[in-house]
């Protein structure tokens, strides 16, 4: 019985699953259940946050990842294909644009993020409407989060005809706020 139970450890311990262990020790959930994003100029990889210099300022053209933290794992929101996995962006309060994205794996906890300068950025329209805004400090918010879906409505046109609209209203799960310096 001893040595079933050493083996068990044993696998456990060089399975695949614990070789890249998440660490959560930068997750912040707040009291609405909304966890945070921190960010870097660097690829913030799974558990390697306290080696990478965290940062809430960055200079316009400068990298910027994002490592965002889902206040539990993603399958314990029981997500629907309905329910769009939404990643919205705003520059100074302002919507920018949202980028929709397959599910996180279920036992994901956390993901990667490529704001800006990172080889697979997120949101093409991030650079130009930053430089729409001219010089200073901007303020940069992602949300991300679930686009639930809530059923159907009847919307009547002009010419009489009656279609079925899609009603969503997104839950958020992640929410970061950098600023950003232009000249």
């Amino acid at each position: 019985m001893k040595v079933f139970f050493a083996f068990l450890l044993l696998s456990s311990l060089l399975s695949p699953g614990i070789a890249q262990t998440e660490s959560f020790t930068h997750r912040i959930i707040d009291t609405n259940g909304v966890s945070n994003i921190i960010f870097a100029s660097e690829k913030i990889s799974v558990g390697m946050e306290d080696l990478v210099n965290l940062k809430t300022t960055f200079i316009n053209g400068e990298a910027i990842w994002g490592r965002a933290y889902f206040p539990q794992s993603f399958g314990l929101y029981k997500a629907c294909h309905e329910d769009d996995f939404c990643l919205d962006l705003y520059i100074d309060d302002y919507f920018v644009q949202r980028v929709i994205q397959e599910h996180p794996e279920s036992d994901w906890g956390q993901m990667q993020v490529w704001l800006n300068n990172t080889n697979g950025d997120y949101f093409p329209l991030f650079i130009p409407t930053l430089e729409q805004a001219g010089a200073g400090s901007h303020k940069v918010t992602i949300i991300i989060g679930l686009n639930r879906f809530q059923g159907t409505k009847d919307v009547a046109f002009s010419g009489g005809d009656v279609e079925k609209e899609m009603l969503f209203t997104l839950q958020p799960i992640c929410k970061g706020t950098i600023q950003i310096i232009t000249d």
